[in-house]
Parts: structure tokens; C-alpha cells; sequence
């Protein structure tokens, strides 16, 4: 995974992630790992799934 965000934050890459972009995708990243990712959608949009 690190070496994945290092990549993409790369100045050699043509796309890559603003610091926020990253930001983000790594609080999701350890919400779905931790379990907590789909009860969060929930939350926010009560009917999801």
C-alpha cells in the first residue's frame, strides 16, 4: 500500500494524488479495514444497500 501512495504522489508520475486526495483515500482505507466504512455510508445515506 505505501509504496502504491509514494508512487502516486511521485513529481515523475503523470497523474498523481493531491496531499488531500491522499488524505482521504487513506481515512477510507483504514475505515473499511476497521469495519467502519459501510455503517458511515449508512449514516449518510440511509438507504444504501
Amino acid at each position: 500500500m505505501y509504496h502504491l501512495i509514494n508512487r502516486r504522489l511521485s513529481k515523475r508520475q503523470q497523474m498523481r494524488w493531491s496531499i488531500n486526495g491522499a488524505h482521504y483515500l487513506l481515512q477510507a482505507r483504514v475505515e473499511l479495514l476497521d469495519g467502519k466504512l459501510e455503517a458511515r455510508f449508512i449514516d449518510k445515506y440511509p438507504h444504501f444497500r
